[in-house]
């Protein structure tokens, strides 16, 4: 009888070790995944920055696509470009630009 308790306090002992164990494995796994969560969040935040970038960047060609189309209609020199300022650094030609491939909003003529 007294072997007996003496078995059943050391697998009670054991248990807890046991269930002691396996809470630390399973926070462990837990924080790992909220690190990847995270490390995923920054990485869609900074896609979704770059494309905001990206769409205002094609709304700025959109509106000088615009403002050069108003100048051909109204018959403006077409052949005379406009005097851009000394500082642009800008290489995009608004001429062969062709925008058929975007989605919605972004296409022209619609």
């Amino acid at each position: 009888s007294h072997m007996l308790q003496a078995l059943h306090g050391q697998s009670s002992a054991l248990q807890q070790e046991l269930r002691k164990s396996l809470a630390e494995a399973l926070n462990a796994k837990l924080l790992d995944a909220r690190a990847a969560i995270a490390q995923k969040e920054a990485e869609v935040a900074r896609q979704r920055g770059a494309l905001a970038a990206q769409r205002e960047r094609v709304a700025v060609l959109e509106a000088k696509m615009a403002k050069a189309e108003l100048r051909h209609l109204k018959g403006g020199p077409a052949d005379m470009p406009k005097p851009r300022p000394a500082h642009s650094t800008s290489t995009w030609s608004t001429q062969s630009l062709r925008l058929e491939w975007l989605p919605g909003p972004c296409r022209p003529n619609e």
